[in-house]
C-alpha cells in the first residue's frame, strides 16, 4: 500500500470507528510505528485533517467528524502510479498544445507533489519525460482562450459567433455555428461545426479564428454518425506504411458521382499534388489518408489526390518535398505554397 492510499485508509477508519489506537492502525496498514506517526502528522499539519490523540481512550479520533471543505481529502482516488501517470500526461499535453490544459492543471501540481513526496518517483518522472517526446513541427498557435470558449460551447450546448480568415483570403468571415466536435489533425486544431448562415458543415482551423464569443442560442447537434459521415472524409493521419508501391493505382479512379460528393458535406474539397520521380517512391509508400488516390505516370512522376477541408492542412506535405512537389490544385494551396517560398527567398536574399 502506497502513501496516498494510506491517507485515505486512515481518514476512513477514523470516520467509521470514531477512535482507533496506534497499534490498530499499524496492523491495518501493515506499516511501522514511525510511518503511522508521520502519516498522521502530515494529514493534520499539511492537509488540515483535525486528528487529535485522546489519552483516555488511547487512540486517535477526529475533532470534527463532519466533512468540511477545509479538510476533506480529494474526491478522486489515485494511487502513486496513477498520480505519476497524470503528471507525465499533463506535461506531454503541454508540449502538444500549451494552452489546452496548462492553466486548469497548474493548481494541482503542488498538491500532487505533496501527495507523492518521494524523490525516487520524481527522478523516474524526469527520466521518462526525457525519453518520451511530442514534436509538432507544423503546429500553429491558437488564440488565447479559444479552447476554453469552444469547450464551453460544447459542454453548455450553446452556439458560437466567430470570425476567421480562409487561407490566402484577407477578408474576415463572420459566422454563427454550432460546434459538433474539436479535432486535432496534423499538429493543428479544427472546429467541426454546423454553419447556420450557409446551412452546411464546415471544418474551421482554430488558428485562423480571429474572434470567438458564446451566444445564448441553443446549439444544433447532429447525430454522431452524421458528424462522422460529413467530416471524416476530410481528415487522415500521415503514417509510414508499406514497403512497396501496392497503394499506387495505374490509373486514377473516376471522380465520384455528384450525389456521393454532396453526401460528404458541402465543404469537402480535393488537393492534387504532383511529385517528381526522385521522391515518387517514398511518397507512394506513405499512407496519407484513408481515401487517398495515386497515379504513377509514364515519366515516373506520381500524382496524389487527397480530400481536405482546409488546404493549409497539406501545406507541410507540399513544402517538405521542395522543388520535387507541385500543387496542381486547389488555387488556395498553390498561393499558400508560393507565398511561403517567396518569403523564404526574401529571407535568404536579406542574409546575402
Amino acid at each position: 500500500m502506497d502513501r496516498t492510499e494510506r491517507f485515505y485508509r486512515i481518514e476512513r477508519l477514523l470516520r467509521e470507528r470514531g477512535s482507533i489506537s496506534l497499534a490498530d492502525l499499524m496492523a491495518r496498514l501493515d506499516v511501522s510505528r514511525p510511518t503511522v506517526v508521520r502519516d498522521i502528522a502530515y494529514l493534520r499539519d499539511r492537509m488540515g485533517v483535525p486528528i487529535v490523540f485522546d489519552r483516555a481512550r488511547n487512540g486517535y479520533h477526529l475533532a470534527d467528524r463532519r466533512e468540511s471543505p477545509r479538510h476533506r481529502l480529494p474526491g478522486l482516488w489515485f494511487n502513486a502510479d496513477e498520480i505519476r501517470a497524470l503528471r507525465v500526461a499533463s506535461r506531454l499535453l503541454a508540449h502538444l498544445e500549451p494552452s489546452l490544459l496548462q492553466a486548469p492543471l497548474a493548481p494541482l501540481e503542488p498538491r500532487l507533489r505533496e501527495l507523492l513526496g518521494d524523490d525516487a518517483g520524481a527522478c523516474a518522472e524526469a527520466a521518462l519525460l526525457e525519453r518520451v517526446c511530442l514534436r509538432a513541427p507544423a503546429r500553429r498557435p491558437v488564440p488565447e482562450g479559444a479552447f476554453q470558449t469552444v469547450a464551453s460551447a460544447l459542454l453548455q450546448c450553446r452556439r458560437l459567433s466567430l470570425g476567421y480568415r480562409e487561407p490566402g483570403i484577407a477578408r474576415l468571415h463572420g459566422r454563427q455555428v454550432s460546434v459538433q466536435r474539436l479535432v486535432h489533425f496534423q499538429d493543428n486544431w479544427f472546429i467541426d461545426a454546423w454553419c447556420h448562415g450557409d446551412e452546411c458543415a464546415r471544418a474551421i482551423p482554430l488558428h485562423a479564428v480571429a474572434s470567438l464569443s458564446l451566444l445564448e442560442a441553443t446549439a444544433v447537434l447532429l447525430p454522431p454518425d452524421e458528424v462522422a459521415r460529413r467530416f471524416d472524409p476530410g481528415y487522415g493521419a500521415p503514417l509510414a506504411g508499406g514497403d512497396g508501391m501496392a497503394d499506387v493505382d495505374s490509373t486514377l479512379a473516376d471522380p465520384p458521382p455528384a450525389q456521393a460528393v454532396a453526401a460528404r458535406g458541402a465543404a469537402a474539397r480535393r488537393v492534387r499534388l504532383l511529385f517528381s520521380p526522385e521522391v515518387a517512391g517514398a511518397v507512394a509508400r506513405g499512407s496519407w489518408h484513408p481515401e487517398q488516390r495515386m497515379r504513377l505516370l509514364e515519366d515516373g512522376q506520381l500524382r496524389l489526390e487527397l480530400p481536405c477541408e482546409d488546404p493549409a492542412q497539406w501545406l507541410s506535405l507540399a513544402l517538405q518535398h521542395g522543388r520535387h512537389c507541385e500543387v496542381l490544385e486547389p488555387p488556395a494551396l498553390r498561393l499558400l505554397v508560393a507565398d511561403e517560398l517567396m518569403a523564404i527567398a526574401r529571407r535568404y536574399a536579406e542574409l546575402g
